[in-house]
């Protein structure tokens, strides 16, 4: 772990520097809004995980279809029952924010 890529000229300008963490996933962007994951072989972190101990990191997109000027709450559901107690942690991020974080840290 280190400090975020590019020092003092960051990348993410919107969201400032204290948004990032160290992981190496979160200094190459890969959190923010159309991450650089063309290249990513497709997988599903609930059918095939990762094969050892580590880190994966998946991306995702969608439209909600809100209107634009709603401001609509959103939450999110992990299951327990689908992984198994305490199976996994999980760090949530929404256009480049951080949502949240789930399991025990």
């Amino acid at each position: 772990m280190t400090g975020n890529l590019g020092g003092e000229q960051y990348r993410d300008l919107v969201r400032g520097p204290r948004n990032e963490g160290a992981m190496f996933a979160e200094r190459q962007g890969y959190h923010l809004p159309a991450p650089p994951s063309q290249n990513w072989t497709a997988s599903s972190p609930i059918e095939q995980g990762i094969s050892g101990s580590g880190v994966g990191y998946y991306s995702t997109s969608f439209n909600l279809g809100i209107p634009a000027g709603y401001d609509v709450p959103m939450s999110f559901v992990f299951n327990n029952g689908t992984f198994g107690q305490n199976a996994l942690r999980a760090q949530l991020w929404v256009n480049g924010y951080q949502f949240g974080k789930f399991g025990e840290w």
